[in-house]
């Protein structure tokens, strides 16, 4: 069996190649507007974003963390302790004003003292309120000479 072949022809004159280029600019301008519609519900996630309010008090014991998260469900909170920080994200979904379901995302990042036990940390959700507790260890002093 003989394979078929297929033959391209470019038509160069003025006419063939303005053809050509409005052809691209279509193809162009279809996928300019496919990407900002994109680029649009991107920046609709992110128009929604705010830092909680944030309240830290600290004594001798520990440190003790309270966020306010309104609209969260407890499943929708992200707690990240690590040695030297905690990270909380969380997602809700609401009604605006306008009785549209809106989506809002909470995100904050707090330092921690080196002198703080994160292994112990404890973290309660109640009444739309995050509250954490570390606790501090001993601080060692260094040897004065």
């Amino acid at each position: 069996m003989a394979k078929k072949s297929t033959v391209l022809l470019i038509d160069f004159t003025s006419k063939g190649i303005s053809t050509i280029v409005k052809n691209l600019n279509k193809t162009i301008e279809k996928r300019t507007v496919k990407i900002n519609r994109q680029f649009n519900q991107i920046r609709k996630v992110f128009i929604k974003y705010e830092e909680p309010f944030c309240e830290i008090r600290q004594n001798h014991k520990g440190m003790h963390i309270s966020l306010k998260l309104p609209d969260v469900k407890k499943k929708d909170i992200f707690l990240n302790v690590t040695k030297s920080s905690i990270e909380v994200k969380a997602d809700a979904l609401f009604r605006d004003a306008s009785r549209k379901e809106a989506f809002k995302t909470f995100h904050r990042i707090i330092d921690l003292p080196s002198c703080s036990l994160h292994e112990k940390t404890s973290a309660q959700y109640k009444n739309n309120k995050l509250k954490i507790k570390i606790p501090y260890g001993k601080i060692k002093r260094p040897n004065q000479a």
